[in-house]
């Protein structure tokens, strides 16, 4: 009942994203768990395409999706 009432107030094409309809009204066996550490990991495999990610994030390296805000840290590699 909670993923269907989330799906009512989305936006359409970010209902269409969220991949929420997949699990609506499914059983499933959970067999494991990990912690997320909140890192979500973005290959950047050039400059061009990491100075685009600059220009698109700013100043403040961050952008806010969903009312939440998301910053770039740096990774295995450098920023500069």
């Amino acid at each position: 009942a909670e993923l269907e009432r989330q799906l009512r107030v989305m936006a359409p094409g970010q209902a269409l994203r969220c991949g929420y309809r997949h699990w609506i009204r499914g059983v499933y066996l959970i067999t494991g768990v990990s912690e997320d550490d909140g890192m979500v990991r973005l290959p950047v495999r050039s400059d061009q395409s990491l100075d685009r990610l600059r220009d698109r994030l700013g100043e403040s390296m961050s952008v806010k999706v969903d009312g939440e805000t998301h910053t770039l840290v740096a990774g295995a590699g450098s920023l500069e």
